[in-house]
C-alpha cells in the first residue's frame, strides 16, 4: 500500500489527510466528488485572472458528495 506524503497533506489509497494546525481533517475517498490542480505557471496564472469556476494556481481543491465539517470544498495550497 502506497501514500504519498506532502508537507500539508497526506494521501493514501482510502483516505486524504489534510494536516491543520488545529488538527488533521480525514476524507474518505468515497466522499469525493472531484479533485482539481492547477499546476504554477505563468499561463495557468492568467488564466485564472479571466476565468471564473476555475481552481487557483498551486491551489488543489477538494469537492465533496456531502458536507464533511462544515464545507463541501476544502483547500490546501501544495508546492511541489
Amino acid at each position: 500500500m502506497k501514500s504519498l506524503q506532502l508537507r500539508k497533506a497526506l494521501f493514501t489509497p482510502t483516505e486524504v489527510i489534510i494536516i491543520r494546525k488545529s488538527g488533521n481533517f480525514v476524507i474518505n475517498v468515497n466522499d469525493i466528488k472531484r479533485i482539481e490542480y492547477a499546476k504554477p505557471n505563468l499561463v495557468n496564472y492568467i488564466l485564472a485572472s479571466v476565468w471564473f469556476g476555475g481552481t487557483y494556481p498551486g491551489r488543489l481543491q477538494i469537492h465533496l458528495h456531502r458536507k464533511i465539517g462544515k464545507t463541501q470544498l476544502h483547500l490546501v495550497r501544495i508546492k511541489i
